[in-house]
């Protein structure tokens, strides 16, 4: 399963990637709904529950999975987790590829095992200010594998960019025999990434 990572961001004056203000977005740009629904439409969506509240209800036409640690929490259908690890192998075997989509604890829990980024970009901020902030990434190892840009009349210059893994962090317990299959595999759409 490929895990992907949705979101849209500006940067504040101390460089920081603002992606919410009280628990929402802080623009409305109706080309970033629209990608964000073509994207994730038909696909498994993971958030957290503040995310899922902000949103207010289920995302139709996609499986909602919610992580939050209140083991209580329940919402009419959507799968609701306590644990990442339970909530990644719930999407596996039900998607190809799960989206991401906020927010910063959950981007934080899973940036550094995305394969790929969908990131929109309001290139010069307007104004806004955040109090939450997407976290960084290295960039070196990932290239963008499509990129468009549009003129939005309120914000100026907004980049939608989706970046893809070609290196790979070397895991805890590594076995090289493994990398070796895998890297090998000729079915593996990844295989010269590793």
């Amino acid at each position: 399963m490929i895990i992907s990572v949705i979101a849209a961001y500006t940067k504040d004056t101390k460089g920081r990637q603002i992606i919410g203000k009280d628990n929402k977005l802080p623009w409305s740009i109706s080309q970033d709904m629209a990608w964000f629904k073509s994207c994730t439409s038909g696909h498994a969506v993971l958030m957290g529950r503040k995310t899922h509240e902000s949103i207010g209800r289920v995302l139709p036409k996609r499986d909602n999975i919610i992580l939050t640690h209140d083991k209580d929490y329940r919402v009419p259908g959507a799968y609701v987790f306590n644990d990442l690890e339970d909530a990644l192998q719930f999407a596996a075997p039900r998607d190809s590829e799960l989206f991401v989509i906020g927010g910063e604890q959950i981007y934080r829990q899973v940036i550094d095992r995305v394969d790929r980024l969908y990131l929109t970009c309001i290139e010069k901020n307007p104004g806004y200010e955040g109090d939450t902030f997407f976290p960084s990434w290295n960039q070196t190892h990932f290239k963008v594998i499509d990129k468009h840009e549009i003129e939005d009349p309120k914000n100026g210059k907004v980049s939608f960019k989706v970046y893809h893994r070609h290196v790979y962090r070397q895991p805890k317990h590594f076995n090289a025999d493994v990398v070796a299959a895998y890297s090998s595999d000729p079915h593996n759409p990844y295989a010269h990434g590793i």
